[in-house]
């Protein structure tokens, strides 16, 4: 899909639910912000790259049809030389299957 998209590693389906394994990532963009501030001080251009990779993600997303729903700094995977990775979260995806199913229901 996009360099900056955390690929999953497994899918797993049962007759209920949908499991998404994703790889395990050290640090998100919120513990950046909250544990180590200092890694983004004086520099606007560390800033602009986190924005941009994920603003590329988000791109690459949207052109192939997918949602990203609510974001949040957790959503954000980052290492150690500031490269970002956006976590997906499909829950809202069943959430939107289960408004067109009450819709049907007033429908009938």
């Amino acid at each position: 899909l996009c360099p900056n998209v955390l690929p999953a590693e497994c899918l797993l389906e049962t007759a209920e639910m949908l499991y998404v394994i994703l790889p395990y990532t050290q640090y998100s963009l919120h513990d950046i912000v909250s544990f180590s501030p200092a890694k983004l001080a004086n520099s606007h251009a560390k800033v602009l790259f986190i924005i941009y990779q994920v603003l590329k993600a988000l791109q690459a997303c949207h052109a192939v049809g997918l949602s990203c729903g609510e974001l949040s700094l957790q959503d954000v995977a980052v290492d150690e030389q500031l490269c970002t990775h956006l976590k997906l979260n499909l829950s809202h995806y069943e959430d939107l299957g289960t408004e067109k199913e009450s819709a049907g229901d007033i429908c009938a």
